[in-house]
């Protein structure tokens, strides 16, 4: 009972061209599911199936103007398992207000008589966080000698002297920090200090976090962002906002908000509901406001380190205790009087092969938040139970 091939017909794909209107496209799929008694409504909210808001793409077309409006599934005549399913996209054009002053400055009795059709707001900004350094890139040493001036330019030591085990050569000390597309650090390590434990307290560092806060209107009560306070997006998606206005000599003009969001790190910190009027019309103003974490996202990193290790011997019946351990010593046989690292089994970890071992927690519940509207602020009046 599942949807399994998804597929763009090529002889359900068009799209057309309006002065007025812009661009707009229809994607005919072509899909397959293994069970006669599958229904269009498991069909379109098939993940490979765009969903109402996403933007246009299919194949090497892409046109992030144009979202997805309208969603037809029917099935293929003379079968039992396919189905068309026909997506159209147009661009979507907000109503500005007809109120003075900034986008940001809305009069609420200068707009239009629905009150969702008026503009919603997107602002982000960042906030200064701290937390413990996890990992970092090795550059080398700097080494002080005794009775030279402290304040002097030292050289930093790499190579084969900048290694913790200068026999086995670990770990040796990078010449610059390699990042990719998204600026994240591509050759970091556990940060330990040279005999491969980690500190105690460990380092703190501060980074910022980015802070989004969406204000809509709705007629409707938002029952679902309510209960989706304190989740993590459990897939990546883009945030898209677009609004159009006209510049200063009356030309239209586009102004497009756009964020690619990783999984696991978009947080939804709070939502403010207010019961309002305008000309006879009920309906809630609300503030959205999501925090994301692109450093290090919203699951629990924990290093596995400790003062004892997994006990495999057997008891004396020959069986085996679960949870069973012994203490860490050192050659003398003295308990160890800071934590070892361990391999994720309950084994000191092998430095050759791995730096550290972090075990991962999801302390957050985590949902699609495309069913929530977020990634289109536009579409979140009409979230509803």
């Amino acid at each position: 009972m599942a949807v399994t091939s998804v597929k763009v017909s090529h002889d359900g794909w068009s799209g057309t061209a309006d002065i007025e209107n812009g661009y707009s496209f229809n994607v005919t799929y072509l899909v397959e599911v293994n069970d006669p008694a599958d229904g269009p409504g498991e069909i379109i909210r098939d993940s490979r199936i765009p969903g109402i808001g996403d933007r246009y793409s299919a194949g090497n077309d892409r046109y992030f103007l144009a979202l997805a409006k309208n969603i037809s599934a029917t099935p293929v005549s003379g079968t039992r398992n396919l189905w068309e399913v026909v997506v159209s996209f147009e661009r979507l054009t907000p109503e500005m207000g007809r109120g003075e002053g900034e986008i940001g400055d809305i009069k609420e009795d200068a707009q239009e008589d629905d009150p969702t059709e008026w503009p919603v707001i997107v602002t982000m900004g960042t906030t200064r966080v701290s937390r413990a350094a996890q990992f970092g890139v090795y550059m080398g040493q700097l080494r002080y000698r005794v009775g030279g001036n402290q304040r002097a330019n030292i050289n930093l030591t790499r190579g084969r002297s900048g290694t913790f085990d200068m026999r086995k050569l670990l770990p040796m000390p990078k010449r610059n920090v390699r990042v990719n597309f998204f600026n994240e650090i591509q050759n970091d390590r556990a940060i330990t200090n040279s005999n491969f434990k980690p500190f105690d307290p460990a380092p703190e560092i501060d980074y910022q976090r980015y802070i989004i806060n969406i204000e809509f209107r709705t007629l409707h009560y938002p029952a679902p962002l309510i209960r989706a306070v304190n989740c993590v997006n459990k897939s990546d998606f883009l945030l898209s906002h677009i609004i159009e206005t006209q510049d200063e000599d009356g030309a239209d003009r586009t102004l497009l908000t756009k964020m690619s969001i990783k999984k696991q790190t978009c947080k939804i910190q709070s939502i403010d509901i207010a019961p309002m009027q305008s000309n006879g019309v009920g309906y809630f103003r609300c503030n959205l406001e999501l925090e994301i974490d692109p450093l290090y996202g919203w699951r629990l990193d924990i290093l596995d380190r400790g003062y004892s290790v997994k006990d495999n011997t057997l008891e004396s019946d020959g069986s085996y205790s679960v949870g069973k351990v012994k203490v860490i010593t050192d050659e003398a046989g003295n308990p160890l009087k800071e934590p070892s690292l361990l391999d994720g089994h309950g084994e000191l970890i092998d430095h050759e092969n791995f730096d550290a071992v972090y075990l991962q927690y999801a302390v957050y519940p985590e949902i699609d938040f495309r069913g929530l509207n977020i990634h289109q602020p536009q579409l979140l009046k009409n979230i509803k139970d």
